[in-house]
């Protein structure tokens, strides 16, 4: 899928590119200005107006997969913005006969509590999971915490919001790639549905665009394409790991958000079962290698993996922001 835009809104040529292409549209609704636009002044009736023709517009374009309602962060503890969220959510859906999820940006920094009110009224549950830009570039642990207070703040679907609009300081292809691949699983891994990368816009500038598309094309290959490990993940079983042991590395990794000291495992650990074959997911979400042992391991096909990870009988090493992905059966 693609989007959303800002501006300009897609036209009907672009949606119907999109539908020839076999994209899904992410289609923007409202107005990008953030709090200097007059949306948050506007009467109910007037919001209603406005966004049901905009909907109306559009709704029978098959290319439009979700809306995505602009402006972005809206603050509920402001009643006028809080009006405009509850007003527009409920114009999209009345106008949308075939009831698409509406979804939209939360910052960083949020936790469960300043998610909630928002959530309220979306279909899908965002924030954005930018680990360099937020500073948590050695604590990619906080992809999987910021999950994590996704879902104690709505029941809806979350998606992991990863980043692609600047330089990381010092950088080079590989940590990309790295920092790419462990970002997406790590997310997937803690229960994430879905993914959208923020962003395809060729900003002056971001000299390494090339590098971070790459990296994520390849992950959506894994995801999406024979390996089809998207499905495995949406459909399949989760069923109780087998215990595994870390012999070597990081127990844990900690980091503050939201003002809170954080301490998560440094190995993120999930197994389904789908299709009759058991899938295993192995994230380490710490700078240093890390080496697990577990039964389940021993005989076990290496299905996608990070570069130098390392499987031998009944043990795996990781590297630094290292993932595993294999199956058994």
């Amino acid at each position: 899928m693609v989007g959303p835009w800002y501006v300009p809104n897609p036209d009907r040529a672009l949606l119907d590119a999109a539908e020839r292409a076999g994209l899904g549209v992410i289609f923007p609704i409202g107005d990008p200005r953030g709090r200097t636009n007059a949306a948050f002044e506007a009467t109910e009736a007037q919001t209603r107006a406005s966004i049901g023709a905009l909907v109306r517009d559009v709704a029978d374009h098959p290319a439009i997969v979700a809306w995505y309602l602009l402006p972005e962060e809206i603050r509920t503890w402001n009643a006028a913005e809080h009006d405009y969220l509850r007003t527009a959510t409920e114009t999209i859906r009345a106008h949308d006969s075939r009831r698409r999820p509406i979804l939209s940006y939360q910052p960083n920094h949020y936790d469960a509590a300043a998610l909630a009110p928002v959530l309220a009224h979306l279909d899908v549950a965002t924030k954005g999971m930018y680990a360099n830009y937020a500073g948590h570039s050695d604590k990619r642990a906080w992809v999987r915490w910021s999950v994590d207070e996704l879902e104690v703040a709505s029941d809806a679907p979350a998606w992991v919001v990863p980043e692609m609009f600047e330089d990381p300081a010092g950088a080079d292809a590989a940590a990309i790639t790295a920092w790419v691949r462990h970002d997406v699983h790590a997310g997937l891994v803690a229960g994430a549905r879905g993914v959208l990368v923020y962003s395809g816009f060729r900003r002056r500038g971001f000299s390494r665009f090339d590098d971070y598309l790459a990296a994520y094309q390849d992950v959506a290959r894994e995801l999406n394409g024979t390996l089809a490990l998207g499905d495995v993940l949406l459909r399949g079983t989760v069923c109780p790991a087998a215990p595994i042991e870390v012999i070597a590395g990081a127990q844990d990794v900690g980091f503050s958000a939201s003002g809170t000291d954080v301490v998560l495992p440094a190995l993120a650990h999930l197994e389904i079962m789908h299709g009759g074959v058991r899938w295993m997911w192995l994230v380490n979400s710490s700078p240093q290698p890390l080496t697990v042992r577990a039964a389940t391991l021993a005989g076990a096909e290496l299905v996608s993996a990070s570069v130098a990870v390392h499987h031998e009988a009944d043990a795996v090493r990781l590297p630094a922001w290292g993932v595993a992905v294999l199956r058994r059966g």
